[in-house]
């Protein structure tokens, strides 16, 4: 039974983050891409707030607050602000599809770490590589920018980076105070990056009841109450067996596109597609044996946490 509801759990969590690229995609069209960063990140910390308080937070040392600081950076000054931004310019389908290459992109960062990657996980990163490629380079679908894309692929790389510095950098820290930490040192670099496309109160008064609902499932939903079904998805299945329900993020993520959204993949991109997913089961196939996949989980230990490589 528990492993069904861990199946659901994991099931769960990729449906959330594919829905919420057609989500932002509402709410981009009325709130500027870095602001949209800054108040998801904000409703999040809120979230975490009791049962960061409940984990203590503050026993941390100014060393590790030095990397906590850099995780948040990464994690979620960039590679939020650069999914928000290649959203706003491209499309969900798109998206959610660039973004899920995060898998294949850490074998890359391990090898420029000194880690020997292995062959499988050199095949994925091609993969991945070459369905962006197909998806940037050749045939990004008429109206959308390639600007767009380009930064979609920053957003995953930035979150590969993210995943990899995770596993060393935040080690021995508890998930909670981690991701607690990260996200308030990623929302506090973001502001001034948001400053200058702030909405004034008198616009933000005149936002409808659907667009907040919007930015809080954004900040609640797709990233607190996800994450926390992705963790306990994770700390009852393999690695190997829970990293394949990541593949559900893309393929919910396009199928919304383009039932809500009349969005149209072309066949070129369609296939590149189909090239990135796979780059990604086959990194998370190859990763789940050394762990490298984990969320940011530990099964709520403290002994560490393995920073997640789906792209939220």
């Amino acid at each position: 039974m528990r492993r069904w509801l861990a199946m659901g759990a994991l099931a769960s969590a990729a449906g959330l983050w594919g829905l919420m690229y057609v989500v932002s995609r509402y709410a981009l069209a009325s709130v500027p891409a870095l602001p949209l960063v800054v108040m998801r990140i904000v409703i999040s910390l809120a979230v975490l707030a009791p049962f960061a308080i409940r984990a203590r937070f503050w026993r941390v040392t100014r060393g590790q607050l030095g990397r906590l600081a850099l995780i948040g950076l990464v994690g979620y000054t960039a590679s939020l602000s650069l999914q928000f931004i290649g959203t706003a310019l491209t499309s969900a389908s798109l998206g959610s599809l660039i973004t899920s290459a995060s898998p294949a992109l850490v074998a890359l960062f391990a090898a420029v770490g000194g880690e020997r990657p292995q062959r499988q996980a050199l095949v994925a990163l091609g993969l991945a590589l070459a369905g962006v490629a197909l998806i940037v380079g050749v045939d990004v679908p008429a109206g959308l920018s390639p600007l767009g894309a380009l930064a979609l692929l920053g957003a995953a790389a930035t979150w590969a980076l993210y995943t990899t510095l995770g596993r060393t950098l935040a080690r021995g820290i508890p998930l909670v105070t981690a991701l607690f930490w990260g996200l308030l040192f990623g929302g506090l670099a973001a502001v001034p990056l948001a400053a200058p496309q702030w909405p004034g109160l008198a616009v933000m008064r005149h936002y409808s009841l659907t667009l907040w609902l919007e930015i809080l499932y954004l900040g609640a939903i797709a990233m607190a109450l996800a994450f926390w079904l992705w963790n306990y998805g994770f700390s009852h299945l393999p690695a190997d067996v829970g990293a394949v329900f990541g593949l559900a993020q893309p393929l919910v993520g396009v199928a919304l596109g383009v039932a809500l959204l009349h969005e149209r993949l072309t066949p070129l991109a369609a296939l590149g597609g189909v090239a990135i997913v796979a780059g990604a089961a086959l990194a998370g196939l190859s990763g789940g044996e050394r762990g490298v996949n984990m969320p940011p989980s530990g099964g709520g230990q403290d002994e560490g946490i393995a920073l997640d490589v789906v792209q939220k």
